[in-house]
């Protein structure tokens, strides 16, 4: 094989990932947005009723049971959340324009994704706790170390280990389970 072969064979595979790579990062970007938003809301509704209705007493394991709360609620909405969303996932894909080309693709990269809904919930919604205590640089380190892992993680399964999307997911789901015990950590 010569070396223009070589190239041309290299240039297909990058013009062939490309747009997966496009469509990765929109969706991941929708998706994490709609819902961080959503699900925060909710959460944090619930856990002022809770906090209001339950902090009447001032007894020390309801304070702890307290401070417990916003952590197994981000767990619960996670598993919730990852039942709704794989009971409805080619629905969910194709309203996000996906084709009958690019279908399979997506729903190999969401089934995998979805796995790890849990430790978003914990990542992003935890991390926002860190935040307001006034720790924004560790609060940033914990959403900049899950992205370093999933860039460093991205091609080593995408090429290195042949595994294509479902690679870029597997990818994603350890960077936030990475970002997630930094954050449970704090």
């Amino acid at each position: 094989m010569n070396i223009t072969e070589q190239i041309g064979r290299y240039l297909s595979i990058i013009l062939m990932v490309i747009p997966i790579l496009v469509w990765k990062f929109i969706f991941n970007s929708i998706f994490n947005v709609v819902f961080y938003l959503v699900v925060t809301s909710v959460l944090l509704l619930l856990y002022l009723l809770v906090w209001f209705f339950y902090f009447k007493s001032q007894s020390k394991n309801k304070a702890i049971l307290l401070a417990l709360l916003p952590t197994m609620i981000f767990i619960i909405s996670g598993v919730l959340l990852t039942i709704i969303f794989f009971v409805l996932r080619e629905p969910i894909v194709v309203a996000f324009g996906a084709s009958d080309l690019t279908k399979g693709y997506a729903l190999d990269y969401l089934t995998i994704y979805l796995i790890g809904t849990v430790f978003v919930q914990i990542a992003l919604g935890m991390n926002a706790f860190i935040n307001t205590q006034g720790f924004a640089k560790i609060g940033m380190f914990t959403v900049a170390i899950g992205a370093a892992i999933n860039i460093i993680l991205d091609p080593i399964f995408i090429f290195t280990l042949n595994m294509g999307v479902k690679g870029a997911a597997l990818a994603t789901i350890i960077s936030q389970f990475v970002s997630a015990l930094f954050v449970l950590n704090f």
